[in-house]
């Protein structure tokens, strides 16, 4: 699928979002800390992946930036160029994905979550960050889904909602479990 002919990532702006300082990611983490091989889908430069690699885990991520990408293998981080609505890896692969900060630039977060769902292995598990309705008009946002829009289009991917936690206006960590 050519997503590029609609959105790309020259449309977007470099990410290179600190783990330490995202909100929400202290309250989010613990669910996937016994998860062992992680696919970080919209990574930016690579921080979170590292971050991870840190604590031990094997992480891996994408970007459909080519700039994120050149930065992250500078840094001798494990990065690909791919975009979340045709992930290039095989199914089955991951423990758990992660999507953070990164579905709301999707122009097809159905078709995006399914892919994150396919790539995981079933009794796997997803950690989705969205930010608040503030952003909504950010000109690189393509959709700030709401709680109620997101647990709708949870329930098509065939995720399954373990919990919400609601940080006001909006904003939500979304924990998710992968069954096939």
């Amino acid at each position: 699928m050519d997503i590029n002919k609609y959105w790309d990532g020259s449309k977007d702006e470099l990410s290179d979002r600190d783990p330490d300082g995202l909100d929400g990611w202290k309250e989010g983490y613990p669910y996937i800390t016994d998860c062992h091989y992680i696919l970080d889908i919209g990574c930016g430069i690579g921080n979170a992946v590292k971050w991870l690699i840190d604590k031990g885990h094997i992480a891996n991520g994408i970007t459909y930036q080519r700039e994120e990408v050149r930065i992250a293998k500078e840094l001798d981080r494990p990065v690909k160029y791919s975009d979340m609505h045709d992930n290039p890896h095989l199914d089955d692969i991951f423990d758990a994905f992660i999507m953070w900060d990164s579905l709301e630039h999707s122009i097809a977060p159905l078709i995006a979550l399914n892919e994150a769902k396919r790539v995981t292995k079933s009794g796997g598990k997803g950690l989705i960050f969205i930010p608040n309705q503030d952003w909504i008009e950010c000109n690189y946002h393509i959709i700030v889904p709401t709680i109620r829009q997101m647990r709708h289009l949870i329930e098509l991917a065939g995720l399954n909602l373990v919990e919400v936690t609601d940080m006001g206006n909006e904003q939500a960590i979304y924990k998710v479990g992968v069954s096939k």
